[in-house]
Protein backbone atom coordinates (compact mmCIF):
# COMPACT_ATOMS: atom_id res chain seq x y z
CA UNK A 1 0.00 0.00 0.00
CA UNK A 2 0.88 3.68 -0.74
CA UNK A 3 0.35 5.42 2.22
CA UNK A 4 0.96 9.08 1.65
CA UNK A 5 2.56 10.73 4.94
CA UNK A 6 0.64 12.99 6.57
CA UNK A 7 1.93 16.48 7.81
CA UNK A 8 1.31 16.79 11.34
CA UNK A 9 1.04 20.39 12.57
CA UNK A 10 2.40 21.55 16.25
CA UNK A 11 2.21 24.14 18.53
CA UNK A 12 5.05 25.05 19.35
CA UNK A 13 4.36 28.78 21.33
CA UNK A 14 0.80 28.06 22.66
CA UNK A 15 1.09 32.59 23.45
CA UNK A 16 1.61 33.18 19.85
CA UNK A 17 -1.03 30.42 18.66
CA UNK A 18 -4.14 31.97 21.32
CA UNK A 19 -2.95 35.37 19.57
CA UNK A 20 -3.77 34.59 16.01
CA UNK A 21 -7.31 32.90 17.39
CA UNK A 22 -7.87 36.30 19.71
CA UNK A 23 -6.89 38.29 16.50
CA UNK A 24 -8.83 36.59 13.85
CA UNK A 25 -11.99 36.43 16.36
CA UNK A 26 -12.21 40.59 16.42
CA UNK A 27 -11.29 40.58 12.62
CA UNK A 28 -14.42 37.85 12.17
CA UNK A 29 -16.82 40.39 15.05
CA UNK A 30 -15.72 43.57 13.59
CA UNK A 31 -16.39 42.03 9.72
CA UNK A 32 -19.90 41.16 10.57
CA UNK A 33 -20.77 44.53 12.03
CA UNK A 34 -19.42 46.22 9.25
CA UNK A 35 -21.56 44.46 7.13
CA UNK A 36 -24.73 44.45 8.86
CA UNK A 37 -24.17 47.89 9.74
CA UNK A 38 -24.78 50.08 13.04
CA UNK A 39 -27.55 48.11 15.68
CA UNK A 40 -29.15 51.10 16.58
CA UNK A 41 -30.53 54.16 14.77
CA UNK A 42 -29.12 57.53 16.51
CA UNK A 43 -31.89 59.90 14.48
CA UNK A 44 -34.54 60.92 17.10
CA UNK A 45 -38.11 61.53 15.45
CA UNK A 46 -39.45 65.02 16.41
CA UNK A 47 -42.75 64.58 18.29
CA UNK A 48 -45.94 66.92 17.73
CA UNK A 49 -46.39 67.96 21.00
CA UNK A 50 -48.61 70.54 22.72
CA UNK A 51 -48.15 71.24 26.54
CA UNK A 52 -50.79 70.44 29.56
CA UNK A 53 -50.77 71.65 33.30
CA UNK A 54 -51.09 69.00 35.72
CA UNK A 55 -54.27 69.97 37.92
CA UNK A 56 -54.45 68.46 41.53
CA UNK A 57 -56.06 64.76 41.16
CA UNK A 58 -54.87 64.62 38.00
CA UNK A 59 -53.85 61.05 36.79
CA UNK A 60 -52.19 59.81 33.68
CA UNK A 61 -54.85 57.49 32.85
CA UNK A 62 -57.28 60.41 33.10
CA UNK A 63 -55.21 62.70 30.80
CA UNK A 64 -54.63 60.13 28.50
CA UNK A 65 -57.95 59.04 27.96
CA UNK A 66 -58.97 62.66 27.32
CA UNK A 67 -56.35 63.34 24.53
CA UNK A 68 -56.21 59.80 22.86
CA UNK A 69 -57.44 58.69 19.69
CA UNK A 70 -61.05 56.89 20.35
CA UNK A 71 -59.40 53.80 18.69
CA UNK A 72 -55.92 53.57 20.78
CA UNK A 73 -55.68 51.69 23.53
CA UNK A 74 -55.30 53.74 26.99
CA UNK A 75 -52.07 52.40 28.18
CA UNK A 76 -50.35 53.13 25.00
CA UNK A 77 -51.55 56.27 25.12
CA UNK A 78 -49.90 56.51 29.13
CA UNK A 79 -46.80 55.00 27.90
CA UNK A 80 -46.40 57.61 24.91
CA UNK A 81 -46.95 60.18 27.38
CA UNK A 82 -44.45 58.68 29.83
CA UNK A 83 -41.82 58.18 27.16
CA UNK A 84 -42.19 61.89 25.51
CA UNK A 85 -42.07 63.53 29.25
CA UNK A 86 -39.24 60.68 30.04
CA UNK A 87 -40.97 60.01 33.33
CA UNK A 88 -42.49 56.98 35.22
CA UNK A 89 -46.66 57.56 35.77
CA UNK A 90 -45.81 57.61 39.65
CA UNK A 91 -43.65 61.26 38.72
CA UNK A 92 -46.71 63.42 38.29
CA UNK A 93 -47.47 66.00 40.33
CA UNK A 94 -49.85 68.76 40.67
CA UNK A 95 -48.51 72.16 39.04
CA UNK A 96 -46.04 70.00 36.52
CA UNK A 97 -45.93 71.03 32.87
CA UNK A 98 -46.29 68.19 30.63
CA UNK A 99 -46.30 67.15 26.82
CA UNK A 100 -49.06 65.53 25.34
CA UNK A 101 -48.28 63.73 21.70
CA UNK A 102 -50.43 64.92 19.25
CA UNK A 103 -50.89 61.83 17.75
CA UNK A 104 -52.29 60.26 20.60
Amino acid sequence: MNRQARKRYRITSPFRFITFLVIVAVMLIGGIQLIAGPAESTAESVDETFGYTVSYGDTLWGIADKYKDPNTDTRKAVYEICRVNEIQPDDLQANMEIQIPEDL
